[in-house]
């Protein structure tokens, strides 16, 4: 695999990302893809592509940590 070194300001934008991003110019045409997580845990593959993942991620909606418990207490009693 080759290498691209990038400048200190560049370094600390990636440094800084917590999703994964499109990469482009300044003119807005498209590089790639930079992931800041790249690696998982051996042996743990994913049924997504990390396309897929994007895209769920972009989907409005769903519901709260807080709100899937009141309804689990709801349908089967506090834990």
């Amino acid at each position: 695999m080759q290498k691209l070194i990038v400048d200190t300001a560049l370094a600390e934008q990636m440094r800084a990302a917590r999703h994964m991003m499109e990469v482009v110019d300044a003119s807005g045409r498209f590089l790639g893809y930079f992931d800041p997580f790249p690696e998982t845990p051996k042996g743990v593959k994913s049924p997504f592509s990390r396309e897929q993942i994007e895209q769920f991620r972009k989907e409005p909606g769903g519901r709260s940590l807080a709100e899937i418990l009141r309804d689990l207490e709801r349908e089967h009693g506090p834990s």
